[in-house]
């Protein structure tokens, strides 16, 4: 039997006796914890063997902690930190390191296109791997890994309907039904769709999405299973990108320490137009076939396809002066189109060598992404004021060819890996893991630029016939990943580990003597250190971790003031410490806690010794539920939830004081409230709930710029929602 196979979940579907007179009661089984993970190794393994941090979030964990994005992950995450933007990208912030583009986010283990922010209804759990990872995924940040698990079909028939309404006209609708569609069961399905149709807390700030997620699985005999899902999403929303700081000074070029300042606005203070509009729809299409060899060998093999568009037009407005104006308003449009086709062949089992069970893993995945990108974006000397906010000040713009200055871009990148790992226990208590992948990157990127009255162009068609500048910065890279796991008892292990990264950097050229456009950078690098312990308490039903981390990131592409090129230097480094629990204290109490220390700074370069943007000092995050399983009120829950951020000061690499150094400026901290209060029966939920209950409000910067891109939090948000089980 293999060593890896999953094992159940205690009240996953336990049910509660009917009462004598009453309505039947249902023990929901409300679970915090889940102890299988496969993302840090591409096999199920138990966390407490994984020797890596991994943060499994369930179901349950995203709806009590009012996630709504992969970047909510911050409220559970105490070394995480979270923009609030409102541009819909993927990204996330780990141990002081930002994660955004096509490797923020992975669905059941394929990259997801870096231009839509998915809804969450589709997902199962999420699986958060910290550090390096490149040996299984090829290239990526050494931040680390967000996958998310998509909901599969089961035998039973089952399913759910969700109805919820709130603050700033929240209306959403949810359907996940499954069941099977033959006598057996050996042909199943499963039923996901959304609607939704919100406000803001900003003015003019609005958002439609409309999904569904239909799922076929089918099992071809015993040992064989193939399953078919398909994904669309659409998403129609404004876009906004923030604020800058405002100059208290006189000149841009004569910035002193204290002159830049968060303006004294409103939180509902939109920056941007009431034309600001977004179109993006997605299309997920997934295959996926899995053979067991007997008992001990499996085999997987699966494919995706990816389609996401985008039409989109916005107008951004930057830092503001002493009276509140903005220097220029920004405005711009997009015409994008993201295409992947990705696939993957896992073989992994068990082999027996030194008395013991060896876990043998190998894979080859191969993906082709293409997009292409037309932009219009032109500023006007708008006099846009953030004191007195006019949102129909610019004339709307609709279209790529309403502008006057276009950039083109075309990316066709093929990447192909090999992985091979294993798991090797030379004796019963020790086990290594010993990884290595190579991958090799292929990369056409074509550019050009252009504007109309100027080089002969007098039509947006004169743009569209400009050739393209073609650059082909792919690399190949060998990494490796080494672990160590040591069971001290049944119950507790230690553990080591090593990583390594790699990450290609695109549309950032050095400056090369024998080409006049210069030449590409070599890909980002990193390495992680970490070692820590895990532990599973009260009787396996909370599990506790505690990790010390030392990660850096190399060959950073960093902006040379002097010229129009990039130079590659700079290491960012990050080192803190980790604690965290999750799980259930007792019958009925489930309890998730982790906080952070986090030591954050750039080593080398011109950001030598400035401390990256979003990574906290200390973090704390504790969300916890309780709910009565007896008694004349049993169903009857209650929950909370507390986050707390500190030492976020940070510094924007766009300016520059009188002496040459970067502007620095410290965000404070900030203390999040959220509760809920709910009712359990056999076939529904009642549930009232309430993010940010004390209203804190503060700001956070997208990157490390101070110009632009630095966005509010979320006010105060109460909702009501009803769930029909069946």
């Amino acid at each position: 039997m293999m060593l890896f196979a999953a094992k159940a979940h205690a009240g996953e579907e336990s049910t509660g006796t009917p009462g004598q007179g009453s309505e039947a009661i249902v023990v929901t089984g409300i679970q915090f914890q889940y102890d299988i993970a496969s993302s840090a190794t591409k096999i199920p393994l138990d966390i407490k063997d994984t020797p890596q941090t991994v943060l499994a979030v369930t179901r349950d964990m995203i709806d009590f902690a009012g996630m709504e994005t992969f970047e909510d992950i911050y409220k559970i995450d105490a070394s995480g930190a979270s923009s609030h933007a409102l541009d819909s990208f993927p990204r996330n912030y780990y141990r002081g390191f930002r994660q955004q583009g096509v490797n923020a986010i992975k669905v059941d283990g394929f990259r997801m296109p870096a231009d839509i922010n998915l809804d969450l209804a589709p997902y199962e759990r999420f699986e958060v791997v910290k550090g390096a990872t490149s040996t299984l995924y090829g290239q990526n940040s050494i931040a680390g890994t967000l996958n998310a698990i998509s909901k599969m079909p089961k035998k039973n028939f089952g399913g759910e309907l969700k109805l919820e309404a709130g603050a700033f006209d929240h209306y959403r609708g949810e359907v996940d039904f499954y069941g099977p569609l033959n006598d057996d069961g050996s042909l199943r399905f499963r039923f996901v769709g959304a609607l939704m149709d919100e406000g803001s807390f900003l003015d003019v700030a609005e958002k439609k999405v409309s999904l569904f997620t239909p799922t076929i699985q089918a099992d071809i005999g015993p040992d064989t299973t193939i399953t078919a899902r398909l994904n669309w999403q659409r998403h129609d929303y404004r876009y906004h990108f923030g604020m800058g700081l405002q100059l208290l000074g006189d000149s841009l070029g004569a910035i002193e320490p204290g002159d830049l300042v968060i303006p004294d606005v409103p939180r509902s203070t939109f920056f941007g137009q009431e034309w600001n509009d977004a179109e993006k729809e997605a299309l997920f299409l997934q295959v996926l076939a899995e053979h067991d060899f007997g008992p001990d060998f499996h085999l997987r093999m699966n494919g995706q396809y990816n389609h996401v568009t985008e039409v989109s037009v916005a107008d951004e407005e930057p830092l503001s002066l002493k009276d509140g104006t903005t220097f220029y308003s920004s405005i711009y449009a997009n015409d994008k189109e993201d295409e992947v086709f990705a696939g993957e062949i896992q073989l992994y089992g068990d082999i027996e060598a030194f008395g013991q069970a060896q876990t043998l893993y190998v894979s080859a995945d191969y993906s082709d992404h293409d997009f292409s990108r037309i932009k219009g974006q032109d500023t006007e000397a708008a006099g846009f004021n953030v004191f007195s906010p006019d949102y129909s000040l610019i004339a709307p713009r609709y279209a790529v060819s309403d502008f006057t200055n276009f950039r083109g871009y075309r990316l066709r990148e093929k990447e192909f890996g090999i992985t091979a790992q294993l798991l090797l226990r030379p004796v019963e208590k020790l086990t290594f893991l010993l990884g290595a992948r190579y991958s090799d990157t292929k990369i056409t990127y074509k550019s050009n630029r252009g504007s109309l009255g100027s080089g002969g162009l007098e039509t947006f068609e004169d743009y569209l016939a400009l050739p393209f500048t073609v650059q082909h910065p792919g690399d190949d890279a060998l990494t490796f990943q080494l672990g160590a796991t040591y069971a001290v008892t049944p119950e507790i292990n230690v553990y080591a580990s090593y990583g390594e990264t790699f990450e290609p950097t695109l549309g950032a050229n050095m400056a090369d003597p024998d080409n006049p456009a210069g030449k590409p950078i070599d890909p980002e690098e990193g390495t992680a250190y970490e070692i820590g312990v895990k532990a599973e308490l009260l009787d396996k039903r909370l599990l506790a971790t505690l990790a010390l981390f030392d990660m850096k990131r190399t060959n950073i592409a960093q902006d040379d003031r002097t010229t129009n090129f990039y130079v590659p230097l700079g290491t960012q480094h990050a080192q803190g410490i980790e604690l965290g629990l999750q799980g259930e204290v007792a019958e009925g109490w489930d309890l998730l806690l982790s906080t952070a220390y986090l030591d954050a700074e750039f080593e080398d370069g011109s950001f030598e010794g400035y401390r990256p943007n979003n990574a906290p000092k200390f973090g704390l995050s504790i969300f916890s539920t309780y709910q009565l399983l007896s008694g004349p009120l049993q169903g009857l829950g209650v929950g909370g939830g507390v986050v707390h951020k500190s030492g976020r000061k940070t510094f924007g690499s766009d300016l520059t004081y009188t002496n040459g150094d970067y502007p620095e400026y410290d965000f404070g901290a900030f203390t999040e409230v959220d509760t809920r209060i709910f009712y359990d029966t056999d076939d529904w939920r009642f549930q009232l709930s309430a993010t940010n209950l004390f209203n804190e409000k503060y700001y956070t910067p997208v990157f490390n710029s101070f110009t632009f891109g630095i966005q509010v939090n979320p006010a105060r948000t109460i909702r009501a929602s009803v769930r029909k089980r069946f």
